[in-house]
């Protein structure tokens, strides 16, 4: 149903952050459970953390996941509330 959802707003012309972010707002308007979505074209990676965690890695190449995958310091936790569009990280506004 999530993915429908951001396909929907995909179908409509919306770019790909903005449709993931609209996305998150809206099930974050019927749900105040935790929420991770990402979504990958093979070349461009975008993801949100709600009230969950995240974490990003980008000396050799860039990897999302919910936990760092080894004990480098090269992850960094994503701040609550925010958006990855590859090496960017935004705050998502208007979530409730």
């Amino acid at each position: 149903m999530v993915f429908a959802l951001i396909l929907d707003q995909l179908d409509v012309g919306v770019a790909p952050g903005e449709a993931v972010a609209e996305v998150a707002r809206i099930v974050r308007t019927e749900s105040t459970g935790a929420l991770n979505l990402l979504m990958s074209n093979g070349t461009d990676v975008i993801a949100t953390v709600i009230d969950n965690s995240l974490y990003r890695r980008t000396d050799a190449a860039l990897l999302v996941a919910s936990e760092p995958l080894d004990d480098s310091d090269a992850w960094s936790e994503i701040d609550n509330g925010s958006l990855v569009e590859n090496d960017r990280v935004s705050p998502i506004g208007g979530l409730l």
